[in-house]
């Protein structure tokens, strides 16, 4: 058996008129305007998430003040009760395990609530749910939900986050929107992005690699991709190289080298030569910003590889951080909870409680750096001890490492390894 709770239609901005005196029997409404309201229209009768908010069909405008509905409300409602215009009164529910979707409930949308609620008596962890409104009267529906897994959602969701806020916080529709919701898990998200961009859970690897072309020093980064354990994901939307190898590969000789990174002022230098020669063996790169034609921006290499496929550039990075849309969108930062924080200090400013929304502000941003007690880190700041645990601990660390002669030109662009003890000392003392 699951539970879905399908969240009902956000009615922010939706038109919208109030009664002008209470309403007891019948199937009139007297209201302030019936501007923009018709006959066939759907109207909801209260705030969404009120008791005893309901839906009715508009059968006629009587007057510029006066609504017919097409049958009359079970509950009495008082002077200034908003009226909703509508869009869906329905929701059809979908569920599959393998093979096609199968309709299993067309349901009345219960605006009395924040979600709709639906048991499906024989789902299961293994059962996928979407669904879609409608309007009974037009019998015209909406686009389809993301797919949602009977197994539930997990803490790193934006559905999760944004029912628990909702839980801790007691804040209904009529407080806060789900928009303002998710544009406050959204907003912590940027300030976490801004903190440092290097957060070991946005680094990635390209495990595919750019394979060079003939004669083409520019390669458009929107082609690199994030790999976990060696297998390729999806396409990478990049917010800074870090490194880029590269591996040269003729059938005899294979190296795998760092490429050097050049400023582009001093890169352009190396490039003034339209003639210049190409040369497989590569050895520095500079980026160039995007635009229309690439959200990532483009890699352009030194020499111009003269064969295609001889050589390969690894990208190493970090990714940027992005937006959470969906209910099932989910961020990477590790510790979710802190993204609550924010959107419950979000919340309580809303309703003036400034104590309480400086008190999960601090649990947001942690203390401060002169506090030094690790029982008390929350938030950005338990982020930052994290970030420092992503380092190998085995080894021991030395203040200085002497890395000898030409160090930057031995790690950087083509490095062959000292093959005898003459090289060894040329190169290191």
């Amino acid at each position: 058996m699951r539970r879905l709770l399908i969240r009902n239609p956000d009615l922010t901005g939706v038109e919208k008129t109030n009664l002008t005196s209470a309403y007891s029997t019948g199937v009139t409404l007297s209201v302030i305007s019936t501007f923009a309201f018709a006959a066939n229209d759907l109207v909801s009768v209260g705030n969404q998430g009120e008791e005893k908010s309901e839906v009715k069909k508009v059968s006629a405008v009587a007057s510029d003040t006066s609504l017919t509905l097409a049958s009359a409300l079970k509950f009495s409602h008082p002077k200034d009760t908003p009226i909703y215009r509508i869009s869906w009164d329905q929701v059809e529910i979908s569920s599959k395990t393998t093979g096609a979707w199968s309709v299993v409930s067309t349901s009345g949308l219960q605006y009395d609530k924040n979600d709709t609620v639906y048991v499906d008596a024989t789902g299961s962890a293994e059962t996928y749910y979407r669904w879609r409104f409608n309007n009974s009267v037009t019998s015209a529906y909406s686009e389809f939900s993301p797919t949602f897994s009977g197994a539930g959602f997990t803490e790193d969701q934006a559905g999760y986050m944004s029912r628990n806020i909702r839980k801790v916080s007691g804040a209904g529709i009529n407080v806060i929107s789900d928009t303002e919701i998710v544009r406050a898990l959204n907003q912590a998200q940027d300030i976490v992005y801004a903190v440092r961009a290097d957060w070991w859970f946005l680094k990635f690897e390209d495990a595919v690699g750019i394979a060079t072309q003939e004669h083409v020093f520019r390669y458009n980064l929107d082609t690199i991709n994030s790999g976990v354990a060696g297998t390729p994901s999806t396409a990478t939307t990049l917010g800074y190289v870090d490194t880029v190898l590269y591996r040269y590969n003729d059938g005899t000789t294979d190296q795998k080298y760092r490429l050097r990174y050049k400023p582009e002022a001093e890169f352009d230098e190396l490039i003034t030569d339209a003639n210049r020669q190409p040369d497989d063996w590569v050895t520095c790169y500079t980026i160039r910003p995007a635009d229309s034609s690439s959200i990532n921006g483009y890699m352009e290499v030194y020499p111009t590889p003269d064969t295609a496929s001889r050589g390969t550039f690894y990208v190493k990075g970090f990714t940027q951080v992005a937006p959470l849309v969906d209910d099932i969108d989910k961020t990477p930062i590790p510790l979710p909870s802190i993204l609550e924080n924010f959107a419950l200090s979000y919340i309580e400013r809303i309703r003036g409680n400034d104590k309480k929304a400086d008190y999960y502000e601090e649990l947001f941003y942690g203390p401060a750096p002169t506090l030094k007690d690790n029982r008390r880190l929350t938030g950005i700041a338990l982020l930052e001890q994290l970030q420092k645990r992503s380092e190998p601990v085995g080894q021991p660390k030395s203040l200085v490492r002497f890395q000898g002669q030409k160090a930057m030109s031995r790690l950087y662009g083509n490095t062959a390894v000292p093959g005898s003890r003459d090289d060894i000392h040329t190169n290191y003392w």
